[in-house]
């Protein structure tokens, strides 16, 4: 009988009550409370994970080492009953938590007391919702759409991970078929996909399936001809199994799925969160657990409608300069034409640019290699322009980041890479790395934190433009004001209850009524099927530049760039008021030191 995974472990969580029983007896004795957290804190990995749970093998490439067993790894899956298995552990854990002295551990300790604390109670926000949370499919985040990537990055260091491969395409048709009877109830309690979406992920695994070939097949021919743990006849013998697999369990299991998937009977009315039960609440929840922001959503929408007019006002002094001093590019402008603002012509050339120009306003990193890949054919419909895919905990430093681009390059891809590689996404894991903190550091869950932080470096990177550096500027504004747009046009679909109509009134009042209704409907399924998502990069980057610009202000010429990031950078995933902490925190040790040196 297959075994379902929960958000947390799915374990009775004996170890963690039992210290928990040892701290309430000597929490008293401070001497030695540094020693007891740091125990605490090496039990915590396998308190949240189980040892076959399928991220295990992205997360460590010697899990042994950080109590782990060896087990075969399994497919995502979680029931009602994991959610509150997990709730319980969740919160056991937080008091143990609260148990500590705080102000008897060091300042590193001390401030991954407070992550540890704030993320947990996080999680917590959202274990009340399974029907409206737990949602496995889906044509844009759905799992069926990112595991042949998963597969294809699955990593293949010991027997166990081979057989691990082999068990999750052996059994991949029965996860699928959960996934389908989980979406069944989800219909039945309000709470599942209208009908275009389901018709998209059905589409996309049909697409999947008819492949003659799996593209993964050479792929992972290739990963098992680098196994050094296997003779050459033993290679040759994994390599049919795998190809037996990949070309009949894994394709008749997304054959299934779109079978299953067409059985059921969706809505066609295509509504937001705020029609299904509990909705609204659950959106609430899920945009401050994703973007670790607190604000109620009056706060929220006032943010973002004073950012935007910000924006706007800053586009228009930027375009009235621009037709002014080059009439040419402004009219291309006006007609839709993209000029660039970059002279490269390859990712690599872009990436090792940044690099190097970023040091004035970012601090040094080392270790840091990469590697680019490419998305396949039959992946690029469902897939971003870019990614980012984070390197394991355990991973010895200066291993190669990986970045996948969707398609050819061009120079209109330069804000992406800054996203993703310098200064975005794999600059900012890699320094983070460097620090080498406790463990359960790089395994607590702080999207906000990480996407936040792409899209602050990503909408400041016009100042490394190449070519018109204000032309960049000019779209950076453009930018921001269009991430208001899309972050406002989430919460009305999904708390105010607009309609596609009302969703689509609202873009043209912002973007002109030319737009293109292909175009809209594409931001509308994004939007619909993704809740809060695009908050978790625009809300909080534009906080983060709020943190910038509040720092910048307080310390006029003693504020150093540099030190802001680096104290972003230290602190890591955290919640928007733990870095706003820290930066007051910087702000005032810089105060001193102005003033002492005057």
């Amino acid at each position: 009988m297959r075994k379902t995974r929960g958000h947390l472990a799915r374990k009775a969580v004996a170890g963690v009550l039992a210290l928990g029983l040892t701290l309430s007896l000597s929490g008293c004795v401070k001497k030695g409370e540094q020693a007891r957290f740091d125990q605490y804190l090496s039990t915590l990995p396998t308190a949240i994970l189980d040892s076959d749970s399928l991220d295990i093998n992205y997360l460590f490439q010697d899990p042994e080492a950080h109590g782990f067993s060896l087990e075969l790894l399994q497919l995502p899956y979680a029931d009602a009953e994991d959610y509150q298995e997990s709730k319980a552990t969740c919160q056991e854990i937080l008091k143990n938590l609260k148990g500590f002295d705080e102000q008897s551990l060091d300042p590193s300790s001390r401030l991954t007391l407070q992550i540890l604390k704030d993320s947990f109670q996080r999680t917590l926000l959202t274990l009340d919702y399974y029907s409206l949370d737990n949602n496995y499919l889906g044509s844009f985040l759905g799992f069926q759409a990112q595991l042949p990537m998963l597969l294809e990055n699955f990593y293949f260091e010991r027997q166990n991970d081979l057989d691990s491969y082999f068990n999750i395409l052996r059994t991949c048709g029965e996860t699928f078929h959960l996934y389908a009877e989980n979406e069944r109830a989800r219909q039945e309690n309000g709470c599942g996909m209208c009908q275009s979406i389901l018709d998209k992920v059905i589409e996309q695994c049909e697409t999947f399936a008819a492949q003659e070939t799996p593209y993964l097949a050479p792929i992972m021919d290739e990963k098992i001809d680098g196994c050094a743990f296997l003779s050459e006849g033993e290679k040759a013998e994994a390599k049919a199994t795998s190809r037996r697999l990949l070309e009949g369990e894994l394709m008749a299991a997304y054959r299934q799925l779109a079978e299953e998937l067409s059985q059921i009977d969706a809505p066609e009315e295509e509504l937001g969160l705020a029609h299904q039960p509990g909705g609204k609440d659950y959106y609430l929840a899920l945009l401050q657990k994703n973007t670790g922001i607190d604000w109620e959503m009056d706060e929220v929408k006032t943010f973002l409608h004073t950012h935007m007019a910000q924006a706007a006002t800053d586009m228009g002094k930027r375009m009235q300069a621009l037709q002014k001093s080059d009439p040419a590019v402004y009219r291309e402008l006006m007609e839709g034409a993209t000029p660039a603002y970059s002279r490269f012509s390859s990712v690599e050339e872009t990436l090792d640019y940044l690099g190097e120009a970023m040091l004035q306003d970012f601090p040094a990193t080392e270790n840091l290699t990469y590697q680019i890949r490419w998305v396949d054919e039959s992946m690029k419909d469902n897939f971003s322009p870019a990614a980012y895919l984070k390197s394991r905990i355990d991973k010895p430093l200066g291993s190669p980041q990986m970045i996948y681009i969707n398609g050819e390059y061009s120079t209109d891809l330069f804000s992406t890479v800054a996203h993703e590689g310098y200064p975005g996404h794999m600059y900012q894991n890699t320094y983070f790395q460097n620090l080498q903190l406790p463990t359960i550091r790089y395994m607590i869950d702080y999207n906000g934190y990480s996407e936040g932080w792409a899209t602050y470096v990503e909408n400041s990177s016009y100042k490394y433009a190449t070519e018109d550096r204000e032309l960049a500027e000019l779209y950076a504004y453009n930018n921001r004001y269009t991430q208001c747009v899309i972050a406002l046009a989430d919460i009305g679909l999904h708390y105010d209850g607009w309609s596609y109509e009302q969703f689509a009134a609202f873009l043209k009042t912002y973007f002109g009524d030319e737009m293109d209704d292909e175009v809209l409907r594409s931001q509308f399924y994004l939007n619909l099927e993704t809740p809060t998502n695009y908050l978790q990069y625009y809300l909080t980057g534009m906080a983060y530049q709020d943190l910038y610009d509040g720092a910048k202000e307080q310390l006029g010429e003693h504020f150093s760039p540099v030190e802001f990031n680096r104290v972003l950078l230290e602190t890591g995933p955290a919640s928007l008021d733990i870095l706003q902490q820290q930066v007051d925190s910087y702000v005032k040790t810089a105060k001193g030191g102005a003033q002492k040196a005057a």
